[in-house]
């Protein structure tokens, strides 16, 4: 089987993900299975995208479908995550490092002004993604919004899987 066979099964899945999550919203155990388990699905289903839109053998639709479950399910969890400070801050760290190693016995106060100046620009850099990325997150996780996709998510894989 084509790995791009598996889309209407994806859309089922990112679907009913998109509407668990919505009604689920209160409930804590079970809001961080269905984020966990919504994550990966996300992950799978921009994957599925890629590899179906660069062979050519997703419709518009579809393709539309997927991008917008993906970035849903994705941009929830990673919304609560600061990522760009530890990023920044591992990035700095192994920019000074390779610095000292390249120029060999680097003077300290260079190596601090390298890891200052390193850590400030990424973290910064990766602070606008994080921003971008939650603002992308808030809209398709509007309630109104989530419930509509993952519903076009069902009976687009339901008119999928007839045809």
């Amino acid at each position: 089987m084509d790995i791009v066979g598996l889309a209407p099964t994806t859309l089922i899945l990112t679907g009913i993900m998109l509407l668990i999550q919505t009604l689920t919203r209160n409930r804590t155990f079970l809001k961080w299975v269905t984020l966990l388990i919504g994550f990966f699905a996300g992950l799978w289903a921009l994957t599925l995208l890629l590899i179906g839109s660069s062979r050519g053998q997703l419709n518009t639709l579809t393709i539309i479908l997927l991008g917008i479950s993906g970035i849903g399910l994705i941009s929830k969890p990673l919304s609560k995550v600061r990522w760009a400070a530890l990023l920044a801050l591992a990035s700095g760290s192994a920019i000074t490092y390779y610095t000292n190693l390249v120029i060999g016995g680097a003077n300290s106060t260079f190596l601090i002004l390298i890891f200052l100046a390193s850590t400030l620009l990424i973290y910064l850099l990766l602070k606008f993604a994080e921003d971008l990325i939650c603002a992308i997150g808030s809209i398709f996780n509007f309630p109104p919004s989530s419930i509509l996709t993952g519903l076009a998510c069902l009976l687009w894989a339901l008119r999928l899987t007839i045809h």
